[in-house]
């Protein structure tokens, strides 16, 4: 009689349920503990708005699965990129901050 392997890792299947499905215990447990979803991210590119980025530098951000947040990445070419996680209480902040920053009349005269 041929023997019966996991689909997966190749191990061979001996419980009957393993047989019928094709796959090992150890593979379902691991399969059954995988989630899949759909995330919203939004990415622009850097040069757009940044005069010291070069071609092909980006910024990406992209929110949790749990809504709690969102992963800021950063690509700057030779120096990689940079993965910054922010809830979104620290990602408010961060805006707050930079609108204030942005607001500061010395800025406003140089530019």
């Amino acid at each position: 009689m041929e023997e019966k392997t996991c689909k997966y890792c190749g191990t061979t299947l001996e419980k009957e349920q393993e047989l019928q499905s094709g796959v090992c215990s150890f593979c379902q447990k691991q399969k059954d503990s995988i989630t899949e979803s759909k995330r919203r991210t939004v990415f622009a590119d850097l040069k757009k708005f940044d005069y010291f980025a070069h071609e092909g530098d980006f910024i990406e951000l992209t929110e949790w699965t749990n809504g709690e947040g969102a992963d800021l990445c950063i690509s700057e070419g030779k120096n990689g990129e940079k993965y910054i996680p922010l809830t979104y209480g620290m990602l408010e902040a961060l805006v707050n901050l930079a609108h204030r920053l942005v607001d500061i009349p010395v800025y406003k005269v140089g530019l």
